[in-house]
């Protein structure tokens, strides 16, 4: 995937705008995404998706692959989110109780001496928080699929990044993709042991 996006970064259709400027903007609605309404954070990112997938022909597919796996992280993370563990005689101490506590959330386990249980408060929260994560993956999507990485770089370099940190950039990034060539040559490897085997 490291590859298609390298490519992707190098032929997209916005790719003769100055990368200044698009940092600029993304930086932009990045810190805009970061402090606003759920309702301004959907419209960013259904605006930078309308700009990268399509005014900049980024593929659909490739868009989709990556952020259902950046968002794979979020959805892993969902149960520390949501469920609540208290002791039940400060939940539902008795049917009443529990009555009170499915209004304001939903009981999913009751034991003797333990709940475990879903507040509403955490679903709001839990949506808040995908709304602001949809929004700032939209526009680190719109810089990493735009923009390639040597003119990422001369943005760096013209914000003034020290140059070590910038060299260092460099090295990981070639490093990259010697790993996945050493990975497929390793693979490749191993399935013609295999067909040798058999």
């Amino acid at each position: 995937m490291m590859k298609w996006i390298d490519t992707i970064s190098y032929s997209n259709k916005l790719r003769d705008l100055p990368a200044f400027w698009k940092c600029g903007l993304a930086a932009l609605l990045l810190l805009l995404a970061y402090l606003a309404h759920p309702l301004v954070q959907l419209a960013i990112f259904g605006w930078l998706v309308l700009w990268t997938v399509g005014y900049a022909k980024v593929p659909a597919k490739l868009y989709a692959a990556l952020l259902f796996s950046s968002c794979l992280l979020f959805i892993l993370s969902l149960p520390a989110l949501l469920i609540e563990l208290t002791s039940t005689s400060s939940i539902s101490g008795s049917a009443a109780g529990n009555l009170a506590a499915a209004k304001a959330g939903w009981v999913l386990v009751s034991w003797e001496l333990l709940s475990l249980y879903v507040p509403e408060a955490s679903v709001a929260l839990a949506g808040y928080i995908f709304t602001r994560i949809l929004a700032c993956l939209a526009c680190m999507f719109f810089i990493t699929l735009t923009t390639p990485f040597p003119e990422l770089l001369q943005v760096l370099k013209r914000l003034k990044m020290p140059q070590i940190v910038l060299e260092l950039m460099i090295i990981m990034y070639r490093f990259i993709f010697l790993l996945l060539d050493t990975a497929g040559a390793m693979l490749i490897a191993q399935r013609a042991r295999r067909s040798k085997q058999l």
